[in-house]
């Protein structure tokens, strides 16, 4: 299932932080106010379990997308993927566009990514680590919230 996060999410959230080296040192202050906004997103399994997450900036005109991560153990099984998805269809929706940067080596997540219409943000510069994508709406409807909670199957 996708959802927003809830405040009663921040010790499942922040264990998951842990694992992740590069921002495991994420104060659970800057955490809480991704989840007060509504700008953090999780996969959960069927036993309530998050095991993904998603967390943007939203703007007047395009999310970005700061962070997204999957626990090691429950990599492969769709949960970045049903993020992605829910993300685009809420992009859609809104008219707006979304900004992702993600490492040059992370092929995986560059796929799923494309695989939800981002696409490169200009060539990439030599040496630099990060790849920018952006994604345009697909088509401009009325504005429409993140649904509280979606079911999707994975």
């Amino acid at each position: 299932m996708i959802r927003c996060a809830k405040p009663e999410d921040m010790d499942q959230l922040h264990r998951l932080i842990k694992l992740w080296d590069e921002i495991k040192d994420t104060p659970q202050s800057a955490l809480l106010e991704g989840i007060e906004s509504q700008t953090v997103f999780c996969a959960t399994t069927e036993q309530g379990e998050i095991v993904s997450f998603l967390q943007a900036a939203i703007g007047e005109k395009t999310w970005e997308i700061n962070r997204l991560f999957t626990h090691p153990d429950q990599r492969g099984k769709g949960y970045g993927t049903a993020l992605f998805n829910a993300l685009a269809s809420h992009l859609d929706k809104t008219g707006k566009s979304a900004i992702f940067i993600t490492g040059k080596s992370n092929k995986g997540l560059q796929r799923i990514a494309r695989k939800y219409g981002f696409v490169p943000d200009g060539a990439p510069k030599m040496g630099a680590p990060n790849m920018k994508m952006i994604r345009y709406p697909r088509k401009q409807t009325q504005s429409s919230p993140l649904p509280q909670e979606a079911a999707l199957s994975l």
